[in-house]
């Protein structure tokens, strides 16, 4: 199907983008966000991490580097599984303290986004310039 790598790093930009963009716009930019469940966004946060981790898992397969798709896994589950473990406690005690909210928020929206994505590819492409001096 796509035999050149900038081709597969922009179909996995741009589907990540665009689960990235259809979570805010549709989950996030409501007016009855608030009033929902907070079981029910939790679902549908883990469907979206799920959903990019996938699409980078994917795309990365292309590239020669294994390191990427180490990094990549191994970032994931470790930041999957301090969600959880926050998650767990919020469910189990019904409320979660202010920083640990603010925490997973950023990792999760790190998860979500294509930055960690294209930060790896940008780093991969100075590393295989700087093999190639």
């Amino acid at each position: 199907m796509l035999n050149n790598k900038r081709a597969y790093f922009l179909l996995g930009f741009l589907l990540i983008s665009v689960v990235y963009a259809l979570y805010n716009i549709y989950l996030v930019e409501v007016n009855n966000y608030a009033d929902m469940p907070k079981k029910i966004r939790g679902v549908y946060r883990l469907l979206s991490i799920v959903t990019v981790y996938a699409i980078g898992f994917y795309f990365l397969k292309k590239y020669n580097s294994s390191w990427i798709r180490v990094f990549w896994n191994a970032l994931y589950i470790t930041i999957v599984s301090l969600l959880i473990l926050i998650g767990i406690y919020d469910w189990s005690s019904g409320h979660t303290l202010s920083p640990a909210k603010d925490i997973s928020s950023t990792f999760y929206t790190l998860l979500i986004s294509p930055l960690l994505y294209t930060t790896l590819l940008i780093v991969n492409r100075t590393l295989m310039k700087i093999a190639e001096k």
